[in-house]
């Protein structure tokens, strides 16, 4: 009983208050009308955290007495306790950074959100996840794909990552060289590790096993595929099994296993409705603002994939909800009023004619 509402709780913190925090967004910036400010500070103080915590990190000096790393001080955390989370938020406002320098009205705003791009990187290189490292080299490909900027973008690259490296490298010489360690993509250790179902060779190997556990229950069960084994099976058959494993690594196997293909798929099928709103409204009015929005998506996609930290859903949602009301409502001189009516909040309807 205690693994179904724990996994009920995670659920409402994964679907619905993100969902109510994306209304809430949109109605903050329709209601009120920032001209685009609300969201630039939000995004704004994100990048000026990540820079307080990175000089925390390299210096040692911490005036603030909060923690900045993960991992046993090996891993740079950057947002929360752990490593991940912090690459992904970073990942998933870059391309906002970019739309902001595009659109900065001096070389002073432009040098600035290059600033925040360029910490942006080195936060993600400093913070040792492989995941954060694959999604933001298929990010930066996106971007450099739809907007045409190869040689700004492979500039970005190479200041903000190895720049900050050979920085840290003075100051912390035994990070850097964990850190480089990290970039072995299929292995994360040498000690074996034994888990429930078998001994694995490599640290790594744990969430691997995560999902050939998933296999077999489902294996087993072939009505389950489709409606699910129930809340708490994860945490019952799977996480108990290999002991400290919290998180499945793989959300969307997650709730295969617990709601089947058919809660999964109203899961898939409400954020590409969000997606949809997205692509309704931004496909006349500011195309630079619908490439960045789309690889925003693609963050938010690849985190679902790998793990589920609620609390950068949430973030994330209500920047996508600001986002949402700023277009629909016309607010600001970049982007003009769309020429097609008013479409449902949730993006309902298709483009007249």
């Amino acid at each position: 009983r205690l693994d179904r509402l724990n996994m009920l709780a995670i659920y409402k913190g994964n679907i619905f208050d993100p969902v109510l925090m994306y209304i809430i967004g949109y109605f903050l910036i329709v209601s009120e009308g920032s001209d685009f400010r609300l969201i630039r500070i939000f995004v704004i103080a994100f990048g000026l955290l990540n820079v307080a915590a990175m000089s925390i990190f390299v210096t040692g000096i911490n005036p603030f007495t909060i923690s900045v790393v993960s991992h046993g001080g090996t891993r740079f955390a950057s947002y929360g306790g752990i490593s991940n989370q912090g690459a992904y938020a970073l990942a998933f406002f870059f391309p906002l950074y970019y739309y902001l320098h595009v659109h900065a009205g001096s070389w002073v705003g432009k040098a600035f959100y290059v600033f925040l791009m360029m910490t942006t990187l080195a936060g993600i290189a400093l913070t040792g996840s492989r995941g954060g490292y694959l999604a933001m080299a298929i990010e930066l490909l996106l971007l450099m794909i739809l907007t045409g900027r190869y040689a700004f973008f492979i500039t970005m690259t190479v200041l903000g990552t190895f720049g900050v490296m050979a920085y840290a490298a003075l100051f912390n010489w035994e990070f850097l060289v964990g850190a480089i360690g990290r970039l072995k993509l299929l292995v994360a250790g040498a000690e074996p590790v034994r888990h429930g179902f078998t001994e694995t060779d490599t640290i790594s190997a744990g969430r691997t096993y995560i999902w050939k556990g998933i296999y077999s229950v489902l294996k087993n069960d072939p009505v389950a595929v489709i409606i699910g084994k129930g809340c708490g099976t994860f945490a019952v058959h799977i996480k108990r099994a290999l002991g400290g494993a919290m998180a499945s690594h793989n959300w969307f196997l997650e709730v295969l296993l617990e709601l089947g293909l058919i809660g999964l798929s109203l899961f898939v099928a409400a954020g590409m409705r969000m997606y949809r709103f997205f692509k309704l409204y931004l496909r006349q009015p500011d195309r630079l603002l619908y490439h960045c929005v789309f690889c925003m998506f693609f963050i938010l996609v690849w985190t679902f994939m790998l793990s589920a930290p609620t609390v950068l859903y949430v973030t994330w949602f209500l920047t996508l909800g600001l986002l949402a009301g700023y277009v629909s409502d016309g607010k600001g001189s970049v982007i003009k009023k769309s020429p097609y009516p008013e479409r449902p909040i949730l993006g309902a309807g298709r483009k007249p004619g």
